[in-house]
């Protein structure tokens, strides 16, 4: 879709262009699996499709693709699942402007909006700036999470209904791994709207902005706008959904205020929750693994331990869920249950000879913060040591760069690249947006992590 299509000519040529497709035998999958109603949009690229036209027809309206970039399912960028999208950069493209990315209509409803994805950025070359997930209102960025290389950090910007783009850093680093990257639009299309990045289900970055009367219409993934056209290399993107209630990022186990028994069933509840802390529905049928590390024990699928099992099937919409272990000897156990679409967010559970039962247990919760979903680095199926501890998000102090190019002295390489931004035009960062179109720019964030911190 060009940049300057009105919203009008865009509902046209996706008609012209689904009709096109139905006709050669394309269109839409016919038999969608189901989804939470929340869902507006949710594709895995499992069917091998991507776009509309595609044999086996995919879910995306279309795909902008430069000279030297491209942008397809493959089974090399799986992260749940046999295949995910992968967008291929190989080219020096010394200018602003799309890159290689799908693109698909949300429609113009009002409402709140959350958009989520598994993104993994390999760099062939160590340099870029560029969005990796864009919510457009319009021709207007409502939400963009960018990547700045190098070292490879997420920022969180977009633009604002008094012209500026606001750019909020966050000093974390995707360290060539995938990790759960997610942008909500709380209150939207008022004038304070609350738009935020969850990284891993913790909160990174938080904007208080005026968006009056915007309502998001389109999501597009990949690589839909570059800064400077200096990045090569892969862009990996698997579990992209878009839904109007926080979607599910990990599952909240609770195995109660006791020490559990050792030889005795102990049932435990758990609860999908998503990253600003409220219970959320499966978006999708799915199943979580049951794991238990530390010691010995047995798993069930129900809580009263009648029926051993390893892991549990869920329909869209669940919330709530039970099983049961059984240890065999007294330890400390780590509790979790696991998906490839969700983040690990285990428990230690302390287990003590029936002699010693009974005892309260201030640890039982521990690592879990409160129930914040951080990663342990790595308990997911298919994990990289990509998750972040349930930190509130903070990582570093915060620096104050409210004038863009103003960083301090000893601001790190990101920083510079961050003040870039400002200087360069990523405010000019939706696909759509004219070229001349004056923008104010504001930079707030926090500072690089260190190495010990940033995974």
């Amino acid at each position: 879709m060009a940049r300057n299509r009105t919203a009008a000519a865009a509902v046209v040529v996706v008609v012209v262009v689904a009709a096109a497709a139905a006709l050669a035998g394309g269109g839409r999958p016919t038999d969608p699996p189901e989804v939470d109603p929340s869902v507006l949009f949710l594709d895995e690229f499992e069917d091998g499709g991507l776009t509309v036209g595609d044999s086996p027809p995919g879910l995306w309206d279309g795909l902008d693709a430069v000279a030297g970039t491209d942008a397809g399912v493959s089974t090399a960028a799986a992260r749940s699942g046999a295949r995910g999208l992968r967008v291929w950069d190989f080219a020096d493209l010394p200018a602003q402007g799309t890159t290689a990315a799908p693109y698909v209509d949300l429609g113009s409803d009002a409402g709140d909006r959350y958009a989520r994805a598994w993104v993994r950025a390999v760099p062939t070359w160590d340099a870029g700036v560029f969005v990796t997930i864009q919510l457009l209102a319009g021709a207007r960025a409502a939400c963009d999470i960018s990547l700045i290389f190098p070292p490879g950090t997420v920022v969180l910007a977009g633009d604002t209904a008094n012209q500026g783009y606001q750019v909020t850093g966050t000093g974390f680093l995707l360290r060539n791994s995938w990790h759960l990257l997610e942008c909500g639009l709380v209150d939207a299309g008022t004038s304070s709207v609350s738009r935020v990045l969850w990284i891993d289900a913790v909160e990174r970055a938080r904007q208080q902005i005026s968006q009056d009367g915007w309502r998001v219409d389109e999501l597009d993934v990949g690589e839909p706008w570059s800064d400077d056209g200096q990045f090569q290399g892969t862009v990996d993107v698997d579990g992209v959904a878009v839904t109007v209630t926080p979607p599910p990022s990990h599952a909240q186990v609770d195995a109660g205020p006791l020490d559990l028994q050792a030889g005795q069933c102990a049932p435990i509840s758990a609860r999908l929750m998503s990253s600003s802390k409220v219970p959320a529905g499966a978006l999708r049928a799915d199943r979580l693994f049951i794991a238990v590390d530390g010691g010995s024990a047995a798993t069930f699928t129900d809580p009263d331990c009648a029926d051993a099992g390893a892991f549990l099937d869920i329909s869209p919409g669940t919330v709530d869920l039970a099983f049961g272990i059984q240890a065999l000897a007294p330890s400390v156990l780590t509790v979790s249950l696991e998906s490839t679409d969700l983040v690990g967010a285990p428990i230690d559970v302390n287990v003590v000879s029936p002699a010693d039962a009974g005892l309260p247990d201030a640890g039982t919760d521990a690592g879990a913060d409160g129930g914040e979903g951080g990663g342990d680095g790595g308990s997911e199926p298919g994990g990289d040591g990509g998750g972040e501890p349930g930190d509130g998000g903070q990582v570093g102090p915060l620096l104050d760069l409210s004038v863009c190019g103003c960083g301090s002295s000893g601001a790190p390489a990101g920083w510079l690249a961050l003040a870039i931004i400002g200087l360069r035009g990523l405010a000019r960062g939706s696909r759509r947006r004219r070229r001349g179109q004056a923008q104010a720019v504001f930079c707030t964030g926090a500072a690089a992590a260190p190495a010990s911190e940033a995974r």
